[in-house]
C-alpha cells in the first residue's frame, strides 16, 4: 500500500463566529484534497473553520502568523514589513512547523499569507499560492507580483480578474485559473422547500410576498450594505408586498448602527429584516426570491451570487470585477451596473417584480448556468491538472 502525499494548507484567518469567503474556498479544497492525500490545514486560532475541517476528518495545527498587507496594497513598505517578518520569532516557528510535518507541499490561502510560503520555499518544499483578490493597482504593482512569483510554484486565481497582474512573462506561467466550486450534495436539495417555510414563517413572511436578501459573512461597507439599503427605500413605496432581508455578522457596530439607522429612516423599516450570519446556507437562500450584489470593492470572485444562482435565485449585482465576471459568465450581464448605481440596481429589480414567471425562469437558468460554468465537474477537471503537476514535481523531488 503506498503512502499517500502530505499537503498543508494555511489559512490566514479562522474567525470564531463566521466564514469568509476564502475560509469556505479553502475547507472545500482542504475537503478535495483529503480524498487522495494526507492533508494538515493550519489555521492561527481556533474558529468555524477548525471546527468545521475537524468534523470532516481533517487534521489541524495551530500557528500563528502576522499577514502582509502592505503586499496586497501593493504599498513600498512591503519589502521592509517582509524583511521584518522574516526575521521574526513566527518565521522560525513556521520552518518548525514544517521540519515535524515534513509535508510533501503546501498551500497557502490569499496574497496577505505571505510568510508561510517563504518559510516553505526557505525549506525547499513546493508552494501553491492562492490568490483570492485583487491586487491594488499603481506602481509598486509589480513589486507585489515579483514577490508571489518569487515564492511561489504555482499561482491559483479564482477569476480572470484577480490572474489580471499575473499575466506578465516575471511570472513564466505559473499561473492558473481555478474558480470557486461547490458540493451539491453538502447543501442538501431536498431540504430546499422546508428551509424555505421555515426562515420566511419566522419573520412571517406570507406566500404571496417577495423577499430580496443581500447575504454577507459580515456587514461591511465594501459589501455595499447601506446601498441596498437605499435600493429598498426607493422600492417601498411601490411594492408593498416586498420585504428585503440582510445576513450577515454585526461586528463592525459603527457601520452596521449606521445601516440600522437608515433602515429606520425609509418608508416602513419593518420591511426591512437583520439575520446573523448563517454559516449552513442551505438554511438562508431558499426563502429569497431575489439575490442583490452591490460590491463596493472590485470582487476577486463573488461567492454570495454563485450561491444565488446556484440556489436558483436571479442575482442582481454592481459591475466589480471577478463578481462581474462571474455574472457575464453565466448570461447575466444585463443584470450588472456600474458600482454606486442605485437607481440602476432598482430598475433592475422593479422589471424582475413585475413579472415573477420571468424572475422565476431566471432563476432556474442561472441554477442551470451556475453548474455548467461553475460546477464540481468544471472544476475537478481544472484541479486534477493542477494536482498532476505538483505529483510530478514532488516525484522529482524525492527521487533526488
Amino acid at each position: 500500500m503506498s503512502v499517500k502525499s502530505k499537503v498543508m494548507l494555511f489559512s490566514h484567518i479562522c474567525h470564531p463566529a463566521r466564514m469568509s469567503g476564502a475560509e469556505k474556498w479553502l475547507l472545500f479544497l482542504a475537503k478535495t484534497l483529503s480524498e487522495q492525500y494526507e492533508v494538515v490545514l493550519v489555521v492561527p486560532c481556533c474558529g468555524m473553520l477548525s471546527i468545521e475541517a475537524e468534523t470532516k476528518g481533517i487534521r489541524i495545527a495551530i500557528q500563528d502568523s502576522p499577514l502582509l498587507w502592505s503586499l496586497y496594497e501593493s504599498s513600498p513598505a512591503m519589502h521592509q514589513e517582509f524583511a521584518k517578518q522574516e526575521s521574526s520569532n513566527y518565521y522560525q516557528s513556521l520552518l518548525t512547523l514544517l521540519h515535524v510535518h515534513r509535508p510533501d507541499w503546501v498551500m497557502v490561502n490569499t496574497s496577505v499569507n505571505a510568510l508561510p510560503a517563504a518559510a516553505a520555499k526557505k525549506a525547499g518544499i513546493p508552494v501553491v499560492w492562492i490568490i483570492d483578490e485583487i491586487l491594488y493597482p499603481g506602481v509598486h504593482q509589480i513589486d507585489a507580483v515579483r514577490m508571489v512569483n518569487h515564492y511561489a510554484d504555482w499561482i491559483i486565481g479564482i477569476s480572470e480578474a484577480v490572474l489580471a497582474p499575473f499575466k506578465s512573462s516575471i511570472v513564466n506561467n505559473k499561473n492558473r485559473l481555478i474558480y470557486p466550486s461547490w458540493n451539491d450534495a453538502e447543501l442538501h436539495p431536498e431540504r430546499w422547500e422546508e428551509n424555505r417555510r421555515c426562515l420566511r414563517g419566522a419573520h412571517n413572511i406570507g406566500d404571496h410576498e417577495t423577499l430580496i436578501g443581500l447575504i454577507s459573512g459580515m456587514i461591511s461597507v465594501h459589501k455595499g450594505i447601506d446601498q441596498f439599503i437605499y435600493m429598498a427605500g426607493m422600492l417601498m413605496s411601490h411594492f408593498p408586498q416586498v420585504k428585503f432581508l440582510i445576513a450577515g455578522s454585526p461586528e463592525i457596530t459603527e457601520y452596521f448602527n449606521k445601516c440600522k439607522a437608515l433602515a429606520y429612516s425609509t418608508l416602513d423599516p419593518s420591511r426591512i429584516i437583520f439575520h446573523s450570519f448563517e454559516s449552513h446556507i442551505e438554511q438562508l437562500y431558499p426563502a429569497l426570491d431575489i439575490v442583490v450584489v452591490p460590491s463596493m470593492i472590485d470582487e476577486g470572485f463573488g461567492m454570495t451570487a454563485l450561491e444565488g444562482m446556484i440556489f436558483g435565485k436571479p442575482v442582481v449585482a454592481y459591475d466589480s470585477a471577478g463578481l462581474g465576471e462571474l455574472l457575464k459568465n453565466t448570461g447575466n450581464e444585463k443584470f450588472l451596473v456600474p458600482k454606486g448605481d442605485v437607481g440602476g440596481l432598482w430598475q433592475i429589480v422593479v422589471d424582475l417584480l413585475q413579472n415573477k414567471e420571468r424572475m422565476l425562469e431566471i432563476g432556474t437558468k442561472n441554477r442551470k448556468a451556475s453548474i455548467e460554468s461553475f460546477g464540481i465537474d468544471i472544476f475537478q477537471n481544472r484541479f486534477n491538472n493542477l494536482l498532476q503537476e505538483i505529483d510530478a514535481a514532488v516525484y522529482g523531488l524525492n527521487q533526488q
